[in-house]
């Protein structure tokens, strides 16, 4: 039973439209853009972070995955605040916090496929760690008929199309085929669940157009912004990274700017772009480091076997085939 109370809280936070939106998709939100989710990431981000010490530290970053959110805490971040214009990237980030809390590697593997995102037997082990808001939310998904949550999944969670039938397809990654740490040892997975135990995280439902407000009178050591410049003006991004620089990153800090993904193309022009190089002021000379690392395999779509697990020929691809990113870190 739901008391009048904590109805009103619903109402007044505007939870059960998002409910509506994803079971019925006819509501939109008031408040915030409801976009479907990213699982996990294409970003190698621990391999860029490794030379960071986070120990203790204050770190902003885009929600996302959650994938940013849980490297900085496995590195020992003290303070991590998510931003993200998507209303259920927070839902889906406590649910990724809770699964690693209460499952073992195995089954949180297991969980985070296609097949069992919306598992109600995985959900209800996890469950009972959602704050009172994303639980209510999540009850209501794992609530539906099995054929209902089949509705949802592409009206939730980020699709692809698989070139080879033309059809949309959800996609995750799948176990063995991580190459961040916590996801390929059970020891650092069990240190990543540690980690979690002792972070606070603050989670805020905004556009990166308003950063600067939402993180009024904050300061962090680092700022982590993956591709937003891919989605925003670009004359007013410059102007939010300088007041960033100036007014929100501590002495020594850093601001991850953006990641490309091949080693030359377009890295120079961004740099010149964001320092002020082409009207010569060249802002940020030496300031801005380039950093390769290989990504994980990119996971495409069609490429999981009747079941479950990734197919030996799109494996030997993606291999074979893995390409290499260029991350770019302003420092202070």
């Amino acid at each position: 039973m739901i008391d009048d109370k904590f109805r009103s809280y619903l109402n007044r936070n505007n939870i059960q439209p998002l409910v509506d939106r994803v079971v019925h998709e006819n509501i939109k939100p008031t408040h915030g853009s409801a976009d479907r989710i990213y699982s996990f990431t294409n970003e190698n981000i621990g391999e860029y972070l490794k030379d960071i010490d986070l120990e203790g530290k204050k770190v902003l970053t885009v929600g996302s995955s959650g994938e940013q959110v849980l490297h900085c805490a496995y590195k020992g971040a003290k303070e991590i605040t998510l931003f993200d214009a998507n209303i259920y990237a927070k839902f889906y980030v406590e649910l990724k916090i809770a699964s690693i809390k209460n499952l073992s590697l195995r089954q949180f593997l297991s969980y985070f496929t296609p097949q069992n995102i919306l598992n109600s037997e995985y959900y209800d082990k996890v469950s009972h760690d959602l704050s009172p808001e994303v639980k209510y939310f999540w009850d209501r998904i794992m609530a539906c008929d099995d054929k209902k949550k089949e509705e949802i999944k592409p009206r939730l969670f980020k699709y692809q199309v698989n070139e080879g039938t033309n059809k949309e397809e959800l996609t995750m990654f799948n176990e063995g085929e991580f190459i961040n740490n916590f996801y390929c040892s059970e020891k650092e997975y069990l240190k990543l669940r540690e980690k979690l135990s002792n972070v606070n995280i603050t989670y805020k439902t905004e556009e990166f157009d308003n950063i600067l407000n939402a993180t009024r009178g904050f300061k962090y050591d680092l700022i982590l912004l993956s591709n937003v410049f891919d989605y925003v003006d670009r004359e007013r991004y410059k102007y939010r990274i300088n007041k960033l620089y100036s007014d929100h990153l501590l002495p020594h800090g850093r601001i991850q700017l953006n990641y490309f993904f091949k080693k030359d193309e377009g890295v120079k022009d961004f740099i010149a772009f964001i320092s002020d190089k082409y009207l010569g002021k060249n802002r940020y000379r030496g300031k801005i480091k380039a950093i390769p690392v290989e990504t994980p395999a990119i996971y495409v779509a069609g490429t999981y076997g009747e079941d479950g697990v990734i197919t030996r020929k799109a494996r030997d691809y993606m291999i074979e085939h893995r390409p290499y990113q260029t991350c770019l870190m302003l420092e202070k």
